[in-house]
């Protein structure tokens, strides 16, 4: 990690593009005021991390609703297969009269 110490109004530049400018310090805060281009996404630390965790539990719910309905959808027990055979012999029967 690169540490470098700055005054108000002065600035550190990031590659050709990007400039960082300490605007104020007051009561412990550092206000910052950075340039750069449109397509260079600027976030807070603590918003890309509720962002990282959103997309995590994004990804993790699809596979969880998945494991649900596979269960669902499992072959029924012998029991079950006779009670909804038995069934469709009646309605079976009942369209053949």
């Amino acid at each position: 990690m690169l540490v470098l110490a700055r005054k108000v109004n002065e600035s550190i530049r990031i590659g050709d593009k990007i400039v960082v400018k300490v605007l104020s310090i007051q009561e412990g805060q550092v206000k910052l005021g950075i340039e750069a281009p449109k397509n260079v996404e600027i976030l807070r630390w603590e918003i890309y991390e509720q962002i990282v965790k959103s997309n995590q539990e994004a990804v993790a719910a699809p596979k969880q609703r998945a494991e649900e309905i596979a269960k669902k959808l499992q072959p029924q027990t012998s029991k079950e297969n006779k009670k909804s055979n038995s069934g469709l012999s009646k309605i079976q029967n009942t369209c053949s009269e």
